[in-house]
């Protein structure tokens, strides 16, 4: 395999490329410029939703130190099996500065002090008295269409 300038490319430096989220990631899944508050990403399976978050968290959280980070799933399974251990979790695509999981804490900690704390749309009031400078939520329809359901079983 050649690159742009028609040198070749060898196996090691192809497969570091392949681990570069800059030259994988489609246009639709680079976080928008400027200032925003939400970023919406709508596609179905396989589609890179997860894989987008995942990178968007690691690299703020790797650049700014002493970071406070919501992550919320549907279930805490969810956000451990996903967000974080899954094919595209945080841990599986952190190349450096890898953060740890304190599973017991339900929490990632990254080498520079950011805290990105794990929850769960099933207990919303945990939410409740801890401030963060920001959050990622997976699967947030399920959520909201979770709660649906019990506000009508309720009634």
């Amino acid at each position: 395999m050649l690159d742009f300038d028609g040198r070749e490319i060898g196996s090691e430096r192809l497969g570091r490329s392949f681990r570069l989220w800059a030259l994988e990631r489609h246009p639709a899944q680079e976080a928008p410029k400027g200032d925003w508050r939400v970023w919406l990403l709508m596609g179905g399976r396989g589609s890179g939703k997860t894989r987008a978050g995942a990178e968007w968290v690691h690299e703020v959280a790797r650049r700014t130190a002493k970071l406070r980070i919501a992550l919320v799933a549907e279930t805490l399974g969810d956000a451990r099996e996903v967000m974080i251990d899954g094919v595209s979790g945080i841990c599986r695509i952190a190349r450096r500065e890898r953060p740890e999981f304190e599973a017991s804490r339900r929490r990632l900690v990254w080498p520079n002090g950011t805290i990105a704390q794990i929850f769960s749309s099933e207990d919303p009031e945990s939410l409740r008295g801890p401030q963060f400078h920001l959050a990622w939520c997976d699967e947030l329809h399920r959520s909201i269409v979770s709660e649906r359901v019990n506000l009508k079983s309720a009634a």
